[in-house]
């Protein structure tokens, strides 16, 4: 990122992502997912230099539109995705998008999880630096 040493934000639409330094991308899902709103996260991302993690809080999340699903290769490759809040029909959207990530990706592993809330989320991405490196 240009500072890299300086939280940054994004807001498009109603949704919100936040970059944590030195490595954390923080997206709040708020509403319906348009195609356009996934591109210019996806732009957001590439601006990461090195591995960096996203921490998706799905609490809030309404549609996710088939055009945005179209759009997911679009995304950087992360070393990992971690997913919070949300309910049953989000978590399973999001499971499936996760899958078509992977594969858009050419199958390179990305390590992905469901957790329970945002404070997991942030153990989680802590315990993937420690053991991933």
């Amino acid at each position: 990122m240009s500072n890299e040493s300086e939280a940054q934000e994004l807001h498009v639409g109603a949704h919100v992502a936040r970059f944590e330094p030195p490595d954390v991308f923080l997206m709040k899902l708020v509403g319906d997912y348009l195609a356009s709103e996934i591109l210019a996260h996806a732009e957001f991302y590439k601006r990461a230099r090195g591995k960096f993690y996203i921490i998706v809080d799905t609490s809030e999340m309404g549609a996710f539109t088939s055009e945005a699903k179209k759009k997911v290769d679009q995304i950087p490759l992360a070393a990992g995705v971690v997913i919070f809040g949300g309910s049953r029909q989000a978590q399973l959207i999001m499971s499936l998008l996760t899958k078509v990530y992977m594969m858009v990706n050419r199958g390179k592993a990305v390590d992905i999880k469901f957790v329970a809330d945002e404070a997991e989320a942030r153990a989680w991405v802590e315990q993937l630096r420690r053991t991933k490196g």
